[in-house]
């Protein structure tokens, strides 16, 4: 993440430069460990909770993480119970909801996916 000349930008340089200072303290999650999402996925995607109640600001009340993926990684269809707000710092990725046609994202853009109702 670092090193990744694709994340440079001017709109939110301060905001990027913010988020990958802390990298090495950070407390990466191995969210998709032991799935059969493949190594290539597992080698270009990683996240850390910024708040939350693993996060380095602890609350009950919300989460908030930082996510990061290589340029052009599929991140699979699949979807969580709660209300998501994506808001894409720098590169572009294109997002993708249930019944709606893919969306190209770029820096300053977000997204927001609605908590899946339960059955």
């Amino acid at each position: 993440m670092r090193d990744d000349n694709s994340l440079l930008t001017d709109n939110y340089s301060k905001l990027r430069d913010a988020f990958i200072a802390p990298w090495q303290h950070a407390n990466w999650r191995e969210t998709y460990q032991g799935t059969d999402i493949g190594e290539d996925f597992m080698s270009r995607f990683a996240c850390y909770e910024l708040f939350g109640h693993d996060g380095h600001f602890q609350t009950d009340k919300m989460r908030g993480f930082l996510v990061y993926s290589d340029a052009d990684l599929y991140y699979p269809w699949h979807h969580h119970p709660a209300e998501e707000l994506y808001f894409i710092i720098a590169g572009e990725a294109t997002f993708a909801t249930e019944g709606n046609e893919p969306k190209l994202l770029k820096a300053g853009d977000t997204v927001f996916h609605e908590k899946k109702p339960t059955p």
